[in-house]
Order: structure tokens, then sequence, then C-alpha cells
């Protein structure tokens, strides 16, 4: 059975396992919340509430506050084309860390090639793109510390 279908499971099953919850003040006034009727049968009727307590649940299919915020703040552009191993490399980087990106080939489209132009001041790629910063000409370490300084976690799960 894979993970899903054991978190699938979990999911569902919890809540069957999960009894009523009581809740009654003690002696001293304090609130008890357990899943055993109250020890005390003399405590009085109306201090007792069964709770009916949901399950909890996970959001797992977004990403996670950290990859939202630098998604939001520096989104990123993979200027490329078919300029061989520089290109791939730059791809295969951003695909390991598993990061969400845009594409963009300054040979396609003139507009692309202007706004390479106007952002970088060349038309030579591969160029990442971090909102308004970019980093020229493919260098593993470099675009590595540019993605972690925008706050890119190091493999998005």
């Amino acid at each position: 059975m894979n993970s899903n279908r054991w978190l699938g499971f979990i999911l569902f099953i919890t809540p069957l396992l999960m009894g009523a919850v009581y809740q009654w003040k003690d002696e001293a006034g304090k609130t008890v919340f357990s899943d055993q009727p109250p020890p005390d049968r003399r405590t009085s009727e109306k201090n007792q509430k069964p709770r009916d307590i949901k399950s909890n649940v996970i959001d797992t299919s977004g990403p996670d506050f950290n990859l939202k915020k630098a998604i939001q703040q520096f989104p990123i552009t993979l200027w490329v084309n078919s300029c061989g191993e520089p290109c791939d490399e730059a791809r295969q980087l951003l695909r390991k860390r598993r990061l969400p990106f845009a594409t963009r080939n300054p040979l396609a489209s003139q507009s692309d090639l202007n706004a390479l132009r106007a952002l970088s001041g060349e038309t030579a790629v591969p160029v990442l793109q971090l909102g308004k910063q970019f980093e020229q000409g493919f260098d593993a370490g470099r675009w590595e510390a540019a993605l972690d300084a925008a706050g890119y976690p190091k493999a998005n799960p």
C-alpha cells in the first residue's frame, strides 16, 4: 500500500476510533475533559457534556508557507532556448529542487527578446530571474545561493 493510501486510511479511520469526549467540573471547579465519564457519579448531570471532537486535517496539497512566500515575492522565470548544456543544467537545477518556474525563450518571440534585453541588457541565455533580480549565465553555486537568498527551500517536498 503506498503512502497516500495509508494517509487516506488513517484520516478515514481516525474519527471512527474516537469516542465521545466528556467535559465536567470537578470539586475544585476546574473543567475536566476525558474520554471516560466522570468518576464520581454524584457530579450533577447538568455539568456533564459529551463533546463531539472533530478530527484534525493537515493540508498537504499545497506548498509550505516559506515556498508560498518566496513564490509571491520572487517568482522564478528561466530564460532559455536550445543553448545546449548550460540551458539543460539550468532546467535540471530547478527541477531537482522541485521549484515552480516559468520558461521564456528569447528566440521564440520578439517580445521575449526585448524583455530579456530590458532585464539584463543582453540576449545571452540562460538567465535565472527571481522577481526583478537576475543571474546571467549558468553557475550552479550562484544560482543556488540566489534561490536560497530568495527563500526557496533546498528541496520542495
